[in-house]
């Protein structure tokens, strides 16, 4: 499971980084084709201002990328035994990735942990049953033939009926009693409690899955659309009509887009993840629900 999350991670670290270092690229070529750092020219250089800004955030950026992408290489390295720098998972497409490693039905079914405590609770329940079936009468019939012989005959009499039999008052077994049923009320409480817990998560996880896919979506295509519009900017700064301040938004939104590309990703392989958990159990879930 963490393998799957640490690998899918790494693939969605390394085209981040791969975005940050192409906007990167378009600013060095863009700042090296134009003289924009001459304070004569306060348009061109509060444009050139605005893309040294620019330039500090990406390698800023960077940085942070490369420490968590060497941190979830050296998390995979631990799981797997395979060296961190031996570690370059193949591209896939981050949907079919999660369908095939974190599988989920469309149905809420509760986890492995509240099916093993709905056992235990009934098991509770019969425990408590039997410690009062101690204070309920037993009934019971008996009979009997007895056989009188005289010195002229013999003669037999027959006695039958039924009888009642209870327990007297006995204040240990009484506790056992109370015991039983306060330990079966603790239990039905904590079943009821965990698969409370367990539908609120269901119904969270999926508003979150729901959303992060559709963000995703949106974003995938938006990303799209900011890598053609950095071409027409370019263009256009070349005929005059924009400036080098509106070109450097420009790659500030580029910018945007990619680490929030990343973000979605990483939070929806592990809503999906927790979705698989969820459904599956595993053999650490009940130390964690507890």
């Amino acid at each position: 499971m963490n393998s799957a999350i640490f690998y899918r991670g790494i693939q969605s670290l390394t085209e981040y980084k791969n975005r940050l270092d192409q906007i990167s690229n378009t600013e060095t070529k863009f700042q090296s084709g134009y003289q924009l750092a001459n304070r004569s020219n306060p348009v061109g250089y509060s444009g050139y201002l605005a893309l040294k800004s620019l330039k500090n955030r990406l390698q800023a950026m960077e940085k942070e990328s490369l420490v968590q992408l060497q941190e979830f290489k050296e998390n995979l390295s631990v799981l797997s035994g395979i060296e961190s720098n031996s570690i370059l998972p193949e591209s896939e497409d981050l949907f079919q990735f999660v369908d095939k490693h974190f599988s989920k039905t469309g149905e809420q079914d509760y986890s492995n942990y509240t099916k093993a405590l709905a056992v235990y609770t009934e098991g509770e329940g019969l425990k408590s049953d039997m410690e009062m079936s101690k204070f309920l009468p037993r009934i019971g019939v008996y009979s009997e033939a007895n056989a009188y012989s005289g010195s002229r005959s013999t003669q037999a009499a027959y006695n039958a009926g039924f009888y009642v039999q209870m327990n007297l008052y006995n204040p240990k077994d009484m506790g056992a009693v109370d015991e039983a049923n306060l330990q079966a009320e603790a239990m039905r409480k904590k079943l009821e409690e965990a698969k409370l817990k367990e539908d609120a998560l269901f119904k969270s996880l999926t508003s979150q899955e729901i959303a992060l896919r559709e963000n995703y979506l949106l974003l995938k295509d938006s990303l799209k659309n900011q890598e053609e519009q950095v071409v027409y900017m370019q263009r256009l700064f070349q005929s005059g009509a924009v400036n080098a301040i509106q070109f450097a938004e420009v790659l500030n939104r580029s910018v945007d887009v990619a680490k929030s590309m990343l973000d979605i990703e990483l939070n929806y392989i592990r809503v999906r993840s927790e979705f698989h958990i969820l459904q599956k159990g595993n053999e650490n879930e009940s130390a964690s629900t507890n």
